[in-house]
Parts: C-alpha cells; structure tokens; sequence
C-alpha cells in the first residue's frame, strides 16, 4: 500500500491521519525552539509577542508587518549535515544572516513554478540533531550603500521547444554543467540529458532519461484490467511528449537544469518536468554527500485515463537487464530478468522502498528515493521508475472497494542520482538515502511574533512573502 499508485483510498487516508498527528508532535517541539531562542525573548527591539496559538501556514502570505522572519533549521540525524535549503519569497532583495549577525552564503532566481516568486537557496552546515537559526529580511533598496550582503542572482539560459526525435545523429551541441564531482551534459538539439562525466573514475557515461507511459484497458470483457494492485499494461511502454524545452539555472551554490516536456507540440502547459540540481559546497565545508548526488525533482500529470507514467532513465552500462532493489529499506535484492509467458512487463517489476541501482563492472548508477515506487529494467542498461498512474475499469469488485485510481493529481516525487565505481557508491548509498528521507526541517516565525508551521512533508520546499523595504516619505531614498 506504500508503493506508488497501488493504495486504497481508505489505506492512503489512514497514512495522512497517523504522519499528521506524528508531525503535530515535532512542530510543537519546533516551535518551542523558536520561542526559547528567538530575539523576542530577549528584550530585542522589532519583535512583538510569543508564537501564541497561531498555526496558519506562510506560503506566500502577506505579512501585515514585513519585517522578516527567524528561521530555526533542524537537523534531525545523527551527523553533521551541510547542505542546501531552500524557499521561496516574494521580492529578490533578500538579506540573510545567522544569530551572530554573519551573512550565509545564498542564492536567489526565479521560481520554478510561480513566475511572480523566487527561490532562495541557503547553504547551511548544522551538527547532529542540532539547529542553526537564521534571520530573513528585505534588503534596503540599495546595499552598496548600507553594507549589506546580498544573495547572488543566478542567471539563466533559455532553450527553446525541440521536438522528440526518432533517430539521427546527437551529441553535437552539448553544454556542460558541473560541481567538484560530477560533469553533466546537456544536448541542446534534443534538450535531454546526455552523459554524465564522474571526476573519481573519470569516466563518462551515456545517460538519458525521458517520460513514457504504459497504456491498459478499461474493460474486463476485453482483457485483463489494472487497478490499484494490477498492474497489466496492453504493450510496451510509449513516449508520453512530442516537444520539450529546457531551462539552465547557474549560480555559486547551485545549478538547476529544468526540462518541461509537453504532450503535445501545441499545449500551453507541460504535463510533466524534471528539475535537476547539482550544488558546490565552499572549500572545507562537510559537503561529500552534498557533492556526490544529482538530485531531481519530477513533476508528472494530470495524466490522461488508464496511463502509467514512468520515466526511464537509459545508459551505456553493460547490465545485462539485471536491476538490484531494496523491499524493505536495508537489504538489497539481485533482480534478474525474467521471460514469461504471460504479462512479463509486470513480473519485472519490483519495489522500491529507498534505493535501487543498476551497474557493470567499471560504474554502478544509483538511484534514492523519499518514498517507495515500483522500479524495472526492461532493457540492457535502463532503469525505470514508476511514478503516477491514473486507471479506471468497469471491474464490479473493483468499483465496490475504490480500488480505480481514477487520480488526475500532479505528484512532484523526488530521486537523487549517484553515479561512480562500486566502492564510491556503496560507500555513499546509505547515509546518502537517510540524508535524503531526513532532510532537514524548517520552521519560520515572523518577526511580527506569528509563528509558521514546517511545510507539507512531501514538498519541504518552505514559502514565504518578504515584502520589498519601503522607504518612509521624508526619506532620501525617495
């Protein structure tokens, strides 16, 4: 029931109803923090009340007196952890400090899902289940002048629509993207990815990766039928867009590649995307995890009826269709490749709770997930992921226990991708994997004394409005 897309209603309530009253417990605790150690107990000027009784989320709220928030990031495991966060606010002249008054280094550039936003990336190094506090302001119209340290804009490379090809030569316009561990390549006539260069072994590997759907039927009187625990798609799986356009991100702390793919050459909206993120960490920094991951972030549907979307990443490793994935977070599973007689998509298919991976004898390709997913390789060197399903049948036993999942919801899973020799990723797969499915938690309270709860566990992604500083009338500024 934890498996993407194979859920009964009734199972998938339960599970909010029990992570609800369990994050309830931990925002109490946050919030505790907060009020203990934020400049409102301390007699600072600016900063008026307790958190009080107020719960309403910050996402993108106008505050009535925008004077910033405090930030309290906590880091939940047992290590030290230097990592990226990031939020969204409403204005680009941001000025973020820690509780010693220092600036942090940060990265601001548009949102990539509100084009009236921008996301604000924080490079933050916090020890083992411990916090780091920061504070958020609106910068002054002009920093030059007050000394403030702001955030570095990123600037961004625009690539227009290219249609899904169908052969031909590639790989003629590649445009590298890089950190201190890993080089990506991106074709600019397809707009895909192309290879990844792995500074370790120094070895490039061809890698791809593109949406695709299977199709099923919808009548039992026509073959059998998937749903919520059926999975028996009528052929292999097809190419779910004809166009795609990218996007290149480039800043200090972090590279963003986004690739918007469209259903059709003609759609005003793309039906699904994948943001990736490669991050530097400044020199001495504790950033190896940081450092040895591409992480991606997918956004898929609403999918049309009785669709399975997968994306399928495909490389130039020798894997022989042999797949290795964990069922129950710790141990991994050899999955060889079986031929069957009947429905043998579906019978190489297995879960996914935290980690698969294919390899060969140079390289292994891992992939982590925060949440468990069905995973195949139907092919020498792929490995697919299945990310959504939207299914609909006239099966009687079916439709009288909510077992179609007629679900035409946009899902934003999110996968990090180690690419290196067998003993690099062994090393990393597991502390990595926990790091991922324990990111850190962020809470905010305004400097107003209103305090806001941590985001929807699913998108950490934290929002805020920090409303541009406004000079008084008397004042030179104007």
């Amino acid at each position: 029931d934890a498996i993407t897309g194979t859920h009964a209603v009734k199972v998938g309530d339960m599970f909010v109803e029990h992570l609800s009253t369990g994050m309830e417990g931990v925002h109490k605790l946050m919030a505790s923090i907060i009020q203990d150690r934020s400049p409102a107990n301390s007699g600072a000027p600016g900063v008026r009340g307790g958190l009080g009784g107020s719960s309403r989320a910050c996402s993108l709220c106008a505050c009535p007196e925008p004077g910033g928030h405090f930030a309290v990031v906590y880091n939940p495991l047992a290590w030290t952890v230097t990592t990226i966060i990031t939020l969204t606010v409403g204005f680009p002249n941001v000025s973020i400090t820690d509780d010693s008054g220092h600036p942090v280094p940060a990265q601001v550039q548009s949102s990539k899902e509100m084009p009236s936003a921008y996301d604000l990336h924080v490079l933050t190094t916090i020890p083992g289940l411990s916090y780091q506090h920061y504070s958020i302001r609106p910068s002054r119209s002009s920093q030059e002048a007050t000394g403030e340290t702001a955030p570095f804009v990123a600037s961004t490379q625009h690539f227009g629509h290219r249609l899904r090809r169908h052969g031909g030569q590639v790989g003629c316009h590649l445009v590298p993207v890089e950190n201190d561990c890993y080089t990506m390549f991106l074709d600019t006539d397809t707009n895909l990815m192309h290879s990844i260069w792995e500074r370790g072994s120094n070895r490039t590997v061809r890698v791809t990766q593109s949406f695709m759907e299977y199709h099923v039927k919808s009548d039992v009187d026509h073959g059998s039928v998937s749903d919520n625990y059926v999975f028996t798609p009528s052929g292999a799986a097809e190419p779910a867009w004809e166009a795609v356009r990218m996007e290149i991100v480039e800043g200090p702390l972090v590279t963003e590649i986004r690739q918007y793919f469209y259903r059709k050459v003609n759609d005003s909206e793309p039906t699904f995307a994948i943001y990736s993120r490669l991050a530097r960490s400044p020199q001495g920094s504790d950033g190896e995890l940081l450092c040895h991951r591409i992480e991606q972030e997918y956004r898929a549907g609403p999918l049309e009826l009785n669709r399975e979307a997968i994306l399928r990443t495909s490389t130039d490793l020798n894997t022989g269709r042999v797949l290795h994935s964990d069922n129950n977070g710790y141990q991994m599973q050899r999955r060889p490749y079986r031929q069957n007689m009947w429905n043998t998509i579906a019978r190489n298919y297995y879960p996914m709770v935290q980690s698969a991976f294919i390899e060969d004898l140079p390289s292994r390709l891992v992939l982590l997930s925060e949440q468990a997913h069905g995973v195949s390789s139907q092919g020498n060197g792929q490995v697919e992921v299945m990310l959504h399903r939207r299914l609909w049948n006239n099966d009687k036993w079916a439709l009288d226990n909510d077992l179609t999942l007629n679900d035409s919801s946009v899902v934003h899973p999110v996968l990090w991708l180690l690419l290196g020799p067998r003993a690099l990723t062994s090393g990393l797969r597991q502390r990595s994997g926990l790091a991922l499915q324990h990111r850190p938690v962020v809470m905010l309270r305004e400097m107003n004394g209103e305090y806001c709860p941590p985001a929807d566990p699913q998108h950490p992604r934290l929002e805020i409005q920090l409303e541009p500083h406004r000079a008084p009338a008397d004042s030179p500024e104007r």
